[in-house]
């Protein structure tokens, strides 16, 4: 039988095999293989030492699986913890800065009463890889969240609180939406902005949790009560929850500041024409404009894009009453 048929029958039932026959542990074995569980297996022991100390053949072995799977748990190193006198003082305050930051993730959302349906994590797993001390450790180093957030600077928490509102922005152009609301909803635990607020509003609209967003919207209104973006997305909640009258007044309210704003011309225009089917007494008792036709994709699109650039306010920065 040839080698290539012998390594077929082998394979197929390799998975269900509890000892690695001593015969696999070769290079042209390990290069035929195909199935990777099974090849981390033979890592394993090759690295356990059982049948030899085989130093090239651990590296073939590895390098191979890594052609198959590059993120692989089986090809992780492990590395000692490290301790303050193993890094320079610049070094060791970058770390400080960011398990600052790996512990305000941590904290910043488990009291909160919005109705997200999965548990937010965050989106770059490798950052958590990077992190090799224990959680043990880290509160040894880093005794309380908000202990840590009383040394920082005013700037300091400013600039802390834009970074993560920046991977909200991010997460918001990939459209993971649950995961946008987690980052700027850390950015307003360590230090509120309307930005913040208004960008998660729109995260919110996406999730249709229009409760969450209009507690977002009325954050932004008691502090800025003509603040466009506001407006345009309380108005976009009043229609999904059939208050029209309502949602028509804060549009008008936009299209005063700006006439040809064209996603609240869009949204008027469907309200208008919602209230026209309703009963007399239910129907709007100011006169309807005229209404310019817009394309109701290239408007939202337009206003997201706006969104997302940061490009249309100028940040508003406030504590919390």
């Amino acid at each position: 039988m040839s080698g290539e048929a012998v390594f077929s029958r082998q394979s197929s039932t390799a998975g269900f095999r509890t000892k690695v026959p001593v015969e696999h542990l070769d290079y042209d074995y390990i290069e035929k293989c195909k199935d990777v569980k099974y090849l981390e297996k033979i890592l394993r022991i090759l690295r356990s030492g059982e049948e030899g100390i085989y130093p090239h053949l651990i590296k073939f072995c590895e390098s191979h699986l890594e052609k198959l799977n590059p993120n692989s748990r089986a090809l992780r190193k492990e590395n000692p913890v490290a301790t303050e006198a193993s890094f320079s003082k610049d070094e060791w305050n970058q770390i400080v800065d960011d398990l600052r930051s790996v512990f305000l993730l941590q904290t910043s959302l488990p009291k909160q009463t919005r109705n997200s349906s999965k548990r937010v994590v965050p989106r770059d797993y490798q950052e958590w890889d990077n992190i090799t001390a224990s959680a043990c450790t880290l509160k040894c180093i880093i005794p309380s969240v908000d202990a840590i957030i009383n040394t920082l600077s005013h700037q300091e928490k400013l600039l802390l609180a834009n970074r993560e509102k920046d991977k909200g922005n991010e997460a918001f152009r990939a459209n993971d939406y649950e995961e946008a609301v987690a980052y700027y909803s850390r950015s307003l635990s360590i230090f509120p902005t309307v930005n913040a607020y208004n960008n998660r509003a729109q995260a919110e609209i996406r999730l249709e949790h229009w409760h969450n967003a209009m507690t977002d919207c009325l954050q932004v209104l008691e502090l800025e009560p003509r603040n466009k973006k506001a407006l345009l997305r309380r108005a976009t909640v009043y229609y999904h929850m059939g208050k029209f009258q309502m949602a028509s007044e804060d549009l008008r309210t936009v299209l005063q500041e700006e006439p040809n704003n064209p996603a609240a011309m869009q949204l008027l225009s469907k309200i208008e024409k919602k209230m026209s089917d309703c009963p007399p007494e239910q129907q709007s008792r100011g006169k309807k404009i005229l209404i310019e036709e817009v394309e109701e994709d290239l408007c939202y699109s337009k206003e997201e894009q706006e969104e997302q650039r940061g490009e249309t306010e100028t940040s508003h920065n406030y504590q919390y009453l």
